[in-house]
């Protein structure tokens, strides 16, 4: 993996006040890194109330959505960007999905960012349907944010990468350390140990030491500990209890049908995170 550039950032905005936390998230850290952003919503048509061939009266109501959306595009660039990030304002129609994937392409985006509803206690939510579909159809890194997050400006001051001994397990951790590096954050590499290894922690530590690339001490600050238990549950709660600010995965694609689904460690740590988690996915199985 090349060194990572974030030059330019897509955010996806439901344009509801609820949903601004990605937004106010992709904001400080576009400050931080000095990136453009690409502040995006996909208008989806109101088509119920026409009959047959009512078309006008269909373009007209799109035309009116278009509308409004690119005014509140333009408030929430106002209020929630500083006057020195620049950011450019995209609409279209259509699914979301779909048209986050294309227009983080036409862009030349490095990152996208998009908000999920994770989890809350007595209410079980699946992870989004759009974050989990722009998971599943893009290779870009890309950033889930629950909606709950404060907006308050926070600095991303720790980076939580879990780690084991695969190559999508090396790609999070080189991921994480360039994150590091730009941000200047200290980047705890947490490696879990399954039930039926053998040898202490400090084995563990050293061992897994040794068999990261060297260059990602060069990067950043990192930090290696281990634990025992299961992965997501693991990383969560060390998220939570240690005051993590991003959480850094790599994630397989595994087929499922004929389309490709993420993996149960990183839907469960998406969904229950109590900060932002950046995924970058494995090339597709075909690749």
């Amino acid at each position: 993996m090349s060194e990572f550039r974030l030059n330019r950032i897509l955010v996806g905005s439901e344009l509801s006040a609820e949903s601004m936390a990605p937004v106010a998230f992709a904001s400080d850290l576009a400050e931080a890194v000095d990136a453009e952003v690409v502040l995006f919503h996909a208008v989806q048509p109101i088509r119920f109330g026409y009959g047959m061939g009512e078309r006008d009266g269909i373009e007209g109501e799109t035309g009116a959505q278009m509308e409004e959306a690119e005014a509140r595009l333009d408030r929430i660039a106002s209020e929630l960007f500083p006057q020195q990030t620049t950011v450019k304002l995209r609409l279209a129609t259509g699914s979301p999905i779909q048209l986050i994937a294309e227009v983080a392409e036409e862009e030349s985006a490095d990152l996208i960012v998009i908000g999920t509803h994770g989890y809350h206690p007595g209410i079980r939510y699946l992870l989004g349907s759009v974050a989990q579909g722009v998971l599943h159809s893009t290779d870009l890194p890309v950033i889930t944010v629950p909606l709950d997050r404060d907006l308050q400006k926070d600095e991303i001051l720790t980076i939580l990468c879990p780690v084991n001994f695969t190559p999508i397990g090396q790609m999070g951790m080189i991921l994480a350390a360039e994150m590091g590096r730009l941000l200047g954050a200290e980047v705890i590499a947490l490696h879990l140990i399954e039930s039926e290894s053998t040898g202490d922690v400090a084995e563990h530590v050293q061992k897994l030491r040794e068999w990261l690339p060297p260059h990602i001490f060069d990067a950043c600050r990192v930090r290696i500990i281990a634990r025992s238990g299961k992965a997501a549950e693991e990383v969560v709660k060390y998220a939570r209890t240690q005051r993590v600010d991003l959480i850094v995965l790599g994630a397989q694609r595994r087929r499922f049908a004929d389309t490709f689904e993420v993996g149960t460690t990183t839907e469960r740590v998406t969904r229950h995170a109590p900060c932002p988690v950046l995924t970058v996915m494995s090339p597709s199985p075909d690749e």
